[in-house]
């Protein structure tokens, strides 16, 4: 599994509480890439790889989440929808089986706005058994990064947690 999210911010716990690391940021070394973290405050910080994205046909990801306004792949291979609204993002109920036809691991729903945020997002991975990541967790700061340019925005996102447990996160752009 890639390391990213709640894992790279237990092996930071660990490395800065258990093991007392007294380096200011550390990097580590994953499977897609490097990145750093580091403590600020009583805070982890984490900078997560960034990566590119190519705009996609949006047929097979209409069919499994309705109208979609752009779709793009990322170099993962992972589909990114970018629906009309948040009141869009939060009804949405994606058809299942159509949503294992997309030909991604991850279906990755986006929509700008939401609850004291620029960009909010849904994470469905039918193909590897979770037909929705609840806590939108493993690459939930991502988009916000790969979203930058083909949005035209250059300030900072922070997408909500759209699950009960709430968390701060930054991706600055």
């Amino acid at each position: 599994m890639d390391l990213f999210g709640h894992a790279s911010l237990a092996a930071l716990h660990v490395l800065f509480s258990e093991l007392q690391t007294s380096a200011p940021e550390v990097v580590l070394s994953t499977r897609t890439g490097p990145f750093v973290g580091r403590r600020e405050g009583r805070q982890l910080v984490i900078e997560l790889p960034r990566h590119e994205v190519v705009a996609a046909e949006p047929e097979s990801i209409e069919r499994a989440l309705g109208h979609v306004q752009q779709a793009w792949t990322t170099e993962a291979g992972d589909v990114v929808a970018l629906l009309d609204s948040f009141d869009a993002l939060c009804a949405l109920d994606p058809d299942t089986v159509e949503l294992f036809l997309v030909p991604a691991s991850l279906v990755i729903a986006v929509a700008e706005g939401g609850i004291d945020s620029d960009l909010a997002i849904r994470v469905f991975a039918p193909r590897l058994g979770v037909r929705e990541d609840a806590a939108t967790g493993p690459r939930d700061v991502r988009p916000g990064a790969d979203l930058a340019r083909p949005l035209g925005r250059g300030a900072p996102l922070g997408p909500p947690d759209l699950h009960p447990r709430r968390g701060a996160r930054r991706s600055p752009l």
